[in-house]
């Protein structure tokens, strides 16, 4: 993130962004209509909702009431402690619900916006593929860095923040709409943080400090 660098002496500063799986690399190749076929989703707007690995309790029942008013279809990535409690009550709305999945390409490809949290990894991986998010940052993160991170890409227009104290329900709603009404400007914003071959790049930095023959 741009906002790290003050922290450091500029001239020891290389900006590589955050390597991804090779699997997500992989699931660029799919189309979004490919991707909402594999997982039985329409072609209406669809939300992502996640809470990092191990699911978010705050996320998780602000998505369901969101699911609930809005109508939106979506994938709902629960964590694993919450999955048995959400499962069920799912069942009448057009919502895929998982504990977690190791193919977050496939589920990526097929969402229109996000719901998340705003750790590193995550935003590199929505900025991958496109996909504008409303982030509603860990609030016990250290020193605020989720914060931080989200208003970074709020500041590029990729998209919005909201702190956990403040994301009632009808305020979060207007937010989605928001993005989802521009979201072509938010998708374009936000994919041009996306560094392309970090690893290349950090192997390049490094090489600088080997020995030379």
């Amino acid at each position: 993130f741009e906002y790290s660098k003050k922290f450091f002496p500029k001239e020891k500063v290389v900006k590589t962004g955050l390597p991804v799986r090779k699997a997500l690399i992989d699931g660029l190749k799919l189309s979004k209509e490919q991707a909402r076929a594999l997982l039985n989703l329409s072609d209406k707007p669809t939300l992502l909702v996640m809470g990092g690995s191990q699911g978010a309790v705050f996320l998780n029942n602000l998505a369901f009431d969101i699911f609930k008013r809005a109508g939106f279809q979506g994938v709902h990535i629960t964590g694993e402690r919450d999955y048995e409690r959400f499962k069920d009550a799912y069942k009448n709305m057009p919502v895929l619900v998982l504990p977690f999945t190791e193919n977050m390409g496939l589920i990526y490809r097929a969402c229109d916006l996000a719901l998340s949290r705003a750790g590193a990894s995550t935003i590199a991986e929505l900025s991958l593929y496109g996909v504008p998010a409303l982030f509603v940052p860990f609030p016990h993160a250290i020193r605020d860095h989720q914060y931080y991170n989200a208003k970074e890409i709020e500041g590029i227009g990729g998209g919005l923040v909201i702190r956990q104290e403040e994301a009632e329900l009808n305020t979060v709603l207007k937010l989605l709409e928001n993005i989802l009404s521009n979201r072509e400007e938010f998708s374009k914003a936000i994919t041009r943080f996306a560094e392309h071959n970090p690893c290349e790049k950090i192997l390049n930095s490094l090489q600088e400090f080997l020995p030379r023959d």
